[in-house]
């Protein structure tokens, strides 16, 4: 009923239409292919690490890659780690048996909170190992009421859970879930992988000489009214401003190049900047980097279905500010508190809070802080991995 009206909902659909057929297809050639599942982007980068490091260890370990959500699908398909990606069939009985028996997994980790009972329970009847990674729960969370017991025993079935923060750790192990391990979140080592590997901008890196740069990532139409006042009062001569729409859509475009109403010029065709006041990114992939040497980011999302990656601009030491929709993300808490983001609620405290950074706060202690914050949360992929290798999940010939 829902592809009657959202795209989304299609575009979920349409996916599914063949998807034993293609499953069939897909898997024929595996042998026993470590399967990893996401819901959608935001999780496929918290495994992207883990997928990519058993990569290193052993190139030719398949790997089948999961999702639920069609934006993950569609713009994950063809990632080259992955031998293979398909969509997770609907959760019933019937369906987990058919599944499992069709791909054989050696072993399965899903990532942060995306329980399927059924699955887990096939793989359980099979001796099929299964972990779970970067998880965080809130106390109200549904497995932790006591009329879910027996939906978390299934859960207690993991081999092991590698979680964020001691806060899960003591719920999971209050529920008597004692094969747990707070990490962090592996999230971490891969944007800071990513500022490592920059992809450099020539035009922009000039244009830094005269001009600083200000950047809005993965912005939605619900946050035009929040920053608008801003950008129509921003010292042009002063900041270069580059927007990246979360959709790039040609009416998305169209939508931002009427917000922005000034000097603009599109980043696929961008060959000079020195007339530009904005940047409108209509490219895929390039977000990340963008955030380089910026002096502030505002992060879309927070007045719609929730904040997109924060890490990304962390992990560049760039001060940040985003919308009220955060609370199921630990790392905005934790950057809120140490001083180096802030909640925006409409334009008047987007104004503000964009005043400070900009004009009020010390850059080397903003760059520090986020530094150290980095530091005290990198590492959550090595140590999954060598949980995996000590475990004998994954054979290395000259692990000690």
């Amino acid at each position: 009923m829902a592809s009657l009206f959202s795209p989304k909902a299609r575009s979920w659909r349409a996916g599914r239409k063949e998807q034993w057929r293609n499953a069939a297809r897909a898997v024929k050639d595996l042998d026993r292919p470590i399967w990893i599942h996401c819901a959608s982007l935001g999780e496929f980068e918290q495994g992207r690490s883990i997928i990519e490091s058993i990569k290193n260890i052993d190139a030719t370990i398949p790997i089948l890659l999961t999702f639920f959500s069609p934006s993950g699908y569609s713009i994950r398909k063809n990632y080259p780690c992955a031998d293979q990606v398909l969509y997770i069939p609907l959760d019933t009985v019937t369906n987990a048996h058919k599944f499992i028996d069709l791909i054989n997994p050696r072993m399965a980790i899903f990532v942060k909170y995306d329980f399927w009972f059924n699955i887990l329970l096939a793989l359980h009847n099979r001796n099929i190992p299964f972990l779970y990674i970067s998880v965080t729960l809130k106390k109200n969370h549904f497995l932790l009421h006591s009329w879910a017991s027996n939906l978390l025993n299934i859960v207690a079935g993991a081999r092991h859970i590698f979680v964020q923060d001691l806060s899960t750790a003591n719920l999971l192990q209050t529920a008597d879930i004692s094969q747990v391990s707070v990490v962090g979140d592996t999230r971490v080592d891969r944007v800071v992988m990513l500022q490592n590997e920059a992809k450099s901008f020539p035009l922009l890196i000039a244009e830094q000489r005269s001009r600083q740069r200000i950047v809005f990532g993965s912005v939605w139409p619900s946050d035009i009214p929040v920053i608008s006042s801003f950008l129509q009062s921003v010292d042009f001569e002063k900041f270069l401003v580059v927007v990246a729409p979360h959709d790039i859509s040609r009416r998305s475009l169209d939508t931002w190049s009427k917000a922005l109403n000034g000097h603009m010029v599109l980043f696929s065709q961008l060959s000079d900047v020195v007339s530009a006041d904005t940047v409108l990114v209509d490219t895929m992939g390039d977000l990340a980097y963008l955030y380089t040497d910026a002096v502030l980011a505002y992060v879309g999302g927070g007045f719609d279905q929730g904040i997109h990656s924060i890490l990304e601009p962390a992990a560049a030491l760039v001060p940040l500010l985003f919308g009220p929709k955060h609370t199921k993300f630990k790392e905005a808490f934790d950057l809120i508190r140490v001083g180096v983001a802030q909640i925006v609620t409409d334009a008047d405290s987007f104004q503000r809070a964009a005043r400070y950074y900009l004009e009020e706060a010390d850059v080397e202690t903003i760059r520090r802080l986020l530094m150290q914050y980095l530091e005290k949360n990198l590492g959550a992929t090595e140590k999954i991995m060598d949980y995996l290798v000590e475990e004998k999940l994954l054979y290395v010939p000259d692990f000690k």
